[in-house]
């Protein structure tokens, strides 16, 4: 199971173009990591991972982070 999404946000008129990548990934450990990548479209973004035990915890924190950000204007 993997799971990735890409989100952009652009506002010419503030001079925004910014992006959000949610990506679910098993380890090596059996362990299950949200990756979250987000920065300005055309520079390498800072990437976070957030470990999780089981897939269903980390696709519940993947909905919601997915929902937030869609709510702030990432389409």
């Amino acid at each position: 199971m993997s799971e990735r999404i890409c989100l952009q946000h652009v506002d010419e008129s503030r001079n925004m173009r910014r992006f959000y990548v949610l990506d679910i990934q098993p380890n090596l450990f059996g362990e299950w990591v949200l990756v979250r990548e987000n920065g300005r479209i055309g520079s390498p973004g800072r990437v976070i991972e957030k470990v999780f035990n089981c897939p269903v915890e980390a696709q519940r924190r993947f909905a919601q982070l997915m929902r937030e950000k869609t709510r702030k204007g990432y389409q």
